[in-house]
């Protein structure tokens, strides 16, 4: 009697090919919400910039305030600059929003009252900014 005990060649060949076939299925979903999951790290640290800057500039005598380019935007106090954060790939700031810079007065009201567009490859941001208010909020399109 012959008792073989183990798999074949092509018993090993067949399920390797339909493990590979669902890794290639799996990886686009992957890529989809890690790109979600940085957005959502950028609009994160870009929030806690805004309400770090308004409290900076409740606590300090000089304008502290973030200024936008096409790339990154930096964020000062006075001259001085603190910290530069670029935009993640596929994020951009329009440039022809009416807001090139958020900056608070001593009392965390907002000094120039606005919408700041952010647009990435499958949605489009809003943060509004409104007038006499220290909040704002997100409006996601």
């Amino acid at each position: 009697m012959n008792n073989k005990k183990g798999f074949a060649l092509i018993e090993v060949v067949l399920v390797l090919g339909i493990i590979a076939v669902m890794l290639l299925l799996v990886t686009p979903i992957n890529s989809s919400s890690l790109e979600k999951h940085r957005i959502d790290q950028f609009l994160e640290t870009l929030t806690a910039d805004v309400l770090h800057v308004q409290h900076l500039s409740a606590v300090s005598s000089q304008i502290v305030k973030i200024q936008f380019s096409s790339d990154r935007y930096k964020i000062f106090n006075g001259i001085d600059l603190l910290t530069t954060r670029v935009y993640p790939q596929n994020v951009s700031i329009e440039n022809n929003t009416d807001m090139k810079e958020i900056s608070f007065s001593q009392t965390g009201t907002i000094r120039e009252a606005g919408q700041l567009k952010i647009k990435t490859a499958d949605s489009e941001y809003t943060l509004v900014f409104q007038p006499g208010k220290g909040r704002f909020y997100i409006d996601e399109s």
